[in-house]
């Protein structure tokens, strides 16, 4: 009697030991489950977070993007040629003159391009210049004030250049300065009144 007795203790600390090891075996299961859907959760919002992120900044640099070749597709537009003019087709040299450099539109008008600046240059064989080398549009206009000293008459090729992005525009114009030697009459004329002066002191401390 005793023995089954011991035999039923034995037994049934057995089934509880089974049963708490097969319970804390699912809890843990189950934990190791809820755990792993939580990560699994986790990385869907992390994931779905950087696909909204990715496509917001594709959004925003093709709209950029977008608006810069727009803007400078205008700006293309807005120009045709530029030409550029001085206040007369000969000058004196060192005298100073007025140049305006104008940018037109595809219409032959006057364009409305600001900003944007143009290069002026002077070829000449020994020319000094005295003037800004560059302008800014102003409503499609840009004006300077130059002078051009050489040591003899001849003409020089004044140039401006208008760049926007890979476009460039540019107009030459021949431009005649004068550098008019002293005459031998000139000369002549100063001999005779310096002679004259000399003529008139002698003979007033004469008298």
């Amino acid at each position: 009697m005793f023995s089954i007795l011991m035999d039923w203790q034995t037994f049934k600390g057995q089934t509880l030991s089974s049963s708490f090891l097969a319970f804390k075996k699912n809890n843990n299961q189950s934990r190791q489950q809820e755990f792993s859907s939580d990560i699994s959760e986790m990385a869907k919002i992390l994931y779905s977070a950087y696909l909204g992120l990715l496509l917001v900044i594709l959004c925003v640099c093709g709209s950029q993007q977008q608006l810069f070749h727009m803007i400078h597709a205008e700006e293309q537009q807005s120009v045709s040629m530029i030409q550029l003019d001085t206040s007369s087709s000969a000058v004196d040299s060192g005298s100073q003159f007025i140049g305006t450099v104008t940018a037109y539109d595809f219409s032959g008008k006057v364009s409305t391009l600001s900003g944007y600046v143009v290069t002026l240059s002077v070829e000449g064989s020994g020319v000094t210049v005295r003037g800004p080398s560059f302008v800014t549009l102003q409503n499609g206009v840009a004006s300077f004030s130059m002078s051009i000293s050489t040591s003899s008459t001849l003409y020089v090729t004044m140039k401006a250049e208008l760049k926007i992005g890979l476009s460039s525009y540019s107009y030459s114009k021949n431009l005649l300065v004068n550098n008019y030697p002293r005459s031998n009459a000139s000369s002549l004329k100063v001999s005779l009144l310096g002679f004259v002066v000399i003529l008139a002191s002698f003979l007033l401390f004469i008298l």
